[in-house]
């Protein structure tokens, strides 16, 4: 009797799950001689026969496949088992910022990423969906929810140079990592690393408590975030030597530091102002000067001055520089000046730059006399001011570490990818008409404009004219719509019955003697009035060892018990001698092998780099934990 077609049906169903059982064990045994090692190529070359061959295909045939309906279900549950457990492995997948800072490229095409953005990674690591700050710049990381735990290993005291000209000793880290990045450290003993990463601990134990101050954990960090530090590893910014106190005294028009209004080299990229790094940034920026050879380091009281410049269309097909204005505090313009492009103006877009015919006739100053004429003009600690600046400062060339830029400071929409024109916050917030004039905009009333902006903002208050950060806004938003609030709340109630309850919130924080980075007092001097259930809920554990050594088995003993681990050691500069650098980099390497093999699946691992006195190129590394095949067969 012939077979019916729901037999032929099933038997082709069978087959089928035999053949991908024959792929997934294929895979697995492949996998599996990759764990072990396998020969080097000179020697495979000499051997061309492998002492494990894969069975012949027949020999796995489906055809030859027989299977009881028990044999079938076990095949089929452990199929769709191996499914689940590849979907929900967690995954970072790299953006081109990220990928350009890969150590697979080369040295001269590659731009770094930074400090930031690796924080921005942690905090996602951290928060999942409800992450303050998200890598979504250089990376996407997938899967978040299924993160077990974070783990992060500063090593002070080698970079860049000791990872790759001694890459052959980092052998078991080679294996772990295959994310290898470029990044900007900070510069050595500003203490940077601590404060960006106990940032991330403090946000967990604190992080009603920030909600309540600052109406959000995104705008805490922001308030809280210093963007001198990191700027000193990009400009030659000099070391201050005077009083510190009487420097960090707010100037007597303000009411916060208005070094807090700073654009941060992150926010530099992100807006395209030009900076001095390496890569496209290079390119694009290689004949472009500094303002000064070397800057003073910024302070509370650093003047300000209100900057712009109007622009014309030549033959080159884009704008070049037709006019500049600098105003200094007291509205007072301190430089004004014409411009002749290097190329025939065939616009003049007066409406936008009044600049007309009759303006240009007689000019004859260049682009490069501009330059010099403001090198000069601009005191050290120079606190440039403008509407996206950036456009101003490709306009003439020039880099410059520190900017307020109006755009970014004042937010209207509520949206930081959305700006208003100067125009527009003239208006609302100064009562003034500007760029109105027949003639067309006037780079003087525009430079006026843009500090009485900060000025205000300085006078007023940090969230002042930002949505994003004004919690006043919020809570005005919530008192008009009660019932809108309610169902949120009630919604968000929902939510959390019905999924899995947040995964433990308490952080270990290792380092040794000789970072000389007391955690503990740190985050003791910052913590915030807590109550007794959030202490509860919400524990830093911090502990200062003797040795690196015991730093690193401190940390393999307790990392299970964490949902963020940060371990901090320093290589001491007397191990980095020529005769025992190799020796201290496979230490090193083994520490990294040892924390790896402690952690759990589906924990991220970073290892950083950096806090050299010698370079601020530091390295970033960054693995997801998956299942190995032998922790497979122990299932």
């Amino acid at each position: 009797m012939p077979p019916t077609k729901q037999e032929i049906r099933l038997e082709k169903k069978k087959k089928k799950m035999a053949a991908l059982a024959a792929v997934a064990e294929l895979n697995d045994r492949d996998l599996g001689l990759k764990e072990e090692g396998t020969s080097s190529i000179a020697d495979q070359s000499c051997d061309p026969e492998p002492e494990i061959k894969r069975p012949k295909i027949d020999e796995m045939s489906p055809e030859k496949a027989t299977f009881t309906k028990e044999e079938y279900k076990e095949l089929k549950k452990a199929l769709e088992d191996r499914k689940k457990q590849l979907k929900n492995v967690p995954k970072i997948r790299l953006k081109t910022p990220g990928e350009v800072a890969s150590l697979d490229i080369r040295a001269c095409d590659r731009t770094p990423i930074f400090l930031e953005d690796i924080q921005h990674l942690v905090m996602q690591t951290v928060f999942g969906k409800e992450s303050p700050q998200t890598p979504w710049r250089w990376c996407n990381l997938e899967k978040v929810q299924q993160i077990t735990h974070t783990v992060i290993l500063f090593i002070e005291g080698i970079y860049l140079y000791h990872f790759s000209a001694y890459e052959s000793l980092f052998q078991e880290t080679n294996k772990i990592f295959k994310l290898k990045l470029e990044t900007v450290m900070p510069p050595h003993r500003e203490g940077r690393i601590l404060e960006e990463f106990a940032s991330v601990p403090l946000a967990m134990s604190q992080r009603e408590i920030l909600i309540r101050q600052y109406g959000s954990l995104e705008a805490a960090l922001e308030v809280m975030q210093d963007p001198v530090v990191m700027l000193k590893s990009i400009f030659p910014i000099e070391k201050r030597n005077g009083d510190k106190e009487q420097e960090e005294e707010l100037h007597p028009d303000d009411v916060f530091p208005r070094t807090k209004l700073l654009l941060r080299p992150l926010q530099m990229v992100d807006e395209g102002y030009p900076l001095p790094l390496r890569g496209e940034l290079a390119t694009k920026c290689r004949d472009y000067l500094l303002t000064k050879d070397s800057y003073k380091e910024v302070t509370p009281q650093s003047p300000m001055f209100g900057l712009d410049c109007e622009m014309c269309r030549t033959t080159l097909g884009f704008n070049e520089l037709t006019r500049v204005s600098i105003v200094n505090e007291e509205y007072k313009t301190v430089y004004e000046t014409l411009v002749k492009p290097a190329n025939p103006i065939i616009d003049y877009l007066t409406p936008y730059s009044g600049i007309t015919a009759d303006l240009m006739k007689d000019v004859t100053k260049t682009a490069e006399e501009v330059q010099q004429e403001i090198r000069e003009l601009l005191p050290a600690d120079a606190i440039l001011v403008g509407q996206s600046l950036n456009m101003d400062l490709n306009a003439l060339g020039m880099m410059h570490p520190y900017v307020i830029d109006t755009s970014v400071i004042y937010n209207i929409t509520g949206d930081r990818r959305f700006k208003s024109k100067l125009q527009v916050l003239a208006r609302e917030f100064l009562g003034e008409t500007i760029q109105k004039s027949p003639e067309g905009h006037d780079s003087v009333e525009d430079s006026v404009a843009t500090l009485k902006l900060t000025k205000l903002k300085l006078a007023k208050g940090i969230d002042f004219g930002d949505i994003v950060l004004s919690k006043k806004h919020r809570q005005k938003r919530k008192e008009e719509n009660f019932d809108e609030m309610l169902a949120e709340i009630e919604g968000k109630v929902l939510k959390k019955a019905l999924t899995k309850p947040k995964k433990n919130l308490s952080t270990l924080i290792v380092s040794s003697n000789a970072t000389g980075a007391d955690y503990e007092k740190f985050m003791e001097a910052r913590r915030l009035q807590q109550t007794a259930e959030e202490q509860e809920n919400a524990k830093i554990s911090c502990f200062m060892k003797k040795s690196n050594k015991a730093a690193i088995s401190k940390t393999c003993t307790a990392l299970l018990d964490a949902a963020f681990a940060l371990t901090h050691v320093k290589i001491n500069p007397d191990n980095l001698v020529d005769e025992k650098v190799e020796g201290t980099l496979s230490r090193v390497d083994q520490w990294i092998s040892k924390i790896w093999n402690s952690m759990a699946i589906n924990g991220v691992f970073l290892v950083l780099m950096g806090g050299s006195p010698l370079s601020s190129s530091g390295v970033s590394l960054m693995e997801v934990k998956k299942l190995s095949r032998s922790d497979k067969s122990t299932q």
